[in-house]
């Protein structure tokens, strides 16, 4: 138990590091740049309010949308920091090379979500933006 502890208060304190470290210039529905080779739009199909609601992010390459990388989220309300996802999950790809996850707003104010997106393992790029329920 003790080992398990020590290995999620690791995986926390890592998530941190990347959120305080990540870029925040990022808007929703406008290209946003990973790199020279990597670029990314994110939205929400739904404008977010209380509940659980589904975030979308399209990865591109030179224009074209594609699926090479792995895209994680870490979500908080940072004025109230025990209302967050807990951990770094990885989005999932639908059927359209749509990268998905649902985020759970449990109450209103500002919320933070922190993108990482990853290649072989190894981090590329972190993102940050604000969403105002």
């Amino acid at each position: 138990m003790k080992k398990i502890t020590t290995v999620l208060a690791a995986v926390f304190v890592f998530a941190i590091g990347i959120a305080l470290s990540a870029n925040t210039t990022s808007k929703e529905g406008k290209v946003n740049a990973i790199n020279s080779e990597y670029s990314f739009v994110y939205s929400f199909p739904e404008k977010p309010k209380l509940g659980t609601y589904v975030l979308k992010v399209n990865l591109f390459k030179k224009n074209e949308k594609v699926k090479d990388l792995t895209v994680m989220v870490f979500y908080n309300m940072p004025t109230c920091g025990y209302h967050r996802s807990g951990k770094l999950s990885a989005m999932q790809l639908n059927k359209n090379n749509d990268y998905l996850m649902p985020l759970n707003f449990a109450m209103r104010g500002a919320w933070e979500v922190t993108l990482i997106f990853q290649q072989n393992g190894k981090n590329l790029h972190s993102e940050k933006f604000s969403v105002k329920i």
